[in-house]
């Protein structure tokens, strides 16, 4: 979702069509991975230096819920698709399991690194995790005359109306995980909470990238992000301006994960291909790639043993809501309905 860089001007980009020495796969992802300054351009670089004759092309695709749909599509249509996609978390996960490649016997070199908070379900390559809370100009707050909220109610304060940046559930992952961390928190008060909170966002984005775009130019004084936003704006001078709201009923945790996806039926690949595949996965838990997303994609590695920079140690370490991204797809589907209806008419 996300997953998550600070640029808000993102590129199709790929690598040149492949000559008849190598092998070339197509990688899905999210808009923001392959944006300028981001992990994407060396995570292509690494893996075209570690494969031997491999090549990528990567389409960003959209935010992860519109990915995993084009990835729906490709299916129905039995075109040939991308042979990877990265980005995938454990609410996506149901949609995109039937078309994950089988691992069989084989394991991602580094996998068994993996931190226990990252871990996902088989068939995901883990490769970044954060922890998600809302982001706070502080500054704006202090000139409104609001204090820092510090609950879920809190957002509901009057005087917070238009400035709380949002993402769309149905088509954003860090959306969906806000829509199931507050069911989580309030139960029967959800439809209520949300029905009050319609009235308080600007803006309800397809995605972070386009919600994060509004809050620096600033828009509102709220944006949902990561704590580990906090990081990327003392790293580039924000002179402690923005800052994580800590909430009393705990963060809720968002991985993401790299996928190895099957041929569509009547789509034929070559061993070649499925090499190639496997060797992008295992170049995302590299050590070379994992060292770079902290100041690439703003976000923690998954490797349990990887060294973070200064300024990740100084966050804020909230509580955690654990299985928040555990439901079902059943689940998702009535929480979503729910929260349509809570919605509907509030505006």
């Amino acid at each position: 979702m996300k997953a998550v860089l600070f640029a808000v001007v993102c590129f199709f980009a790929g690598a040149p069509a492949a000559s008849a020495s190598t092998t070339q796969i197509t990688v899905y992802s999210y808009d923001s991975f392959m944006a300028p300054g981001g992990l994407g351009p060396d995570v292509i670089r690494i893996f075209e230096n570690r494969s031997a004759g491999c090549r990528a092309r990567v389409l960003p695709a959209g935010d992860a819920g519109q990915m995993i749909a084009r990835i729906m599509l490709d299916s129905k249509r039995r075109a040939p698709g991308a042979h990877v996609a990265v980005g995938v978390d454990a609410v996506s996960w149901p949609r995109v399991r039937p078309l994950a490649a089988g691992w069989g016997g084989w394991t991602p070199r580094n996998y068994l690194r993996i931190s226990a908070r990252a871990r996902l379900p088989g068939g995901i390559v883990p490769y970044d995790y954060g922890i998600h809370a809302f982001i706070a100009d502080t500054a704006a707050l202090r000139r409104a005359g609001i204090g820092r909220p510090g609950s879920l109610r809190d957002l509901l304060d009057a005087r917070l109306g238009r400035n709380i940046l949002l993402q769309d559930p149905r088509t954003s992952s860090p959306g969906m995980s806000f829509l199931l961390y507050t069911k989580a928190v309030l139960g029967n008060s959800f439809s209520a909470f949300w029905h009050s909170l319609a009235r308080q966002w600007l803006t309800l984005g397809s995605g972070w990238s386009a919600t994060y775009g509004l809050f620096l130019r600033g828009e509102a004084m709220l944006v949902w992000s990561y704590t580990t936003s906090e990081a990327y704006h003392e790293a580039n001078g924000g002179g402690g301006r923005y800052k994580a709201l800590i909430f009393a009923e705990g963060h809720p945790v968002h991985v993401e994960g790299a996928v190895w996806l099957k041929a569509p039926v009547g789509v034929v690949r070559n061993p070649e291909e499925d090499r190639c595949a496997k060797v992008f996965l295992e170049t995302m838990i590299s050590d070379e790639v994992q060292r770079l997303v902290p100041f690439k994609n703003w976000m923690l590695p998954a490797l349990a043993d990887a060294q973070l920079p200064p300024v990740f140690e100084t966050l804020a370490r909230p509580e955690i809501i654990p299985g928040v991204a555990a439901a079902s797809g059943a689940e998702i589907r009535k929480i979503t309905s729910d929260w349509l209806l809570a919605i509907e008419g509030a505006r």
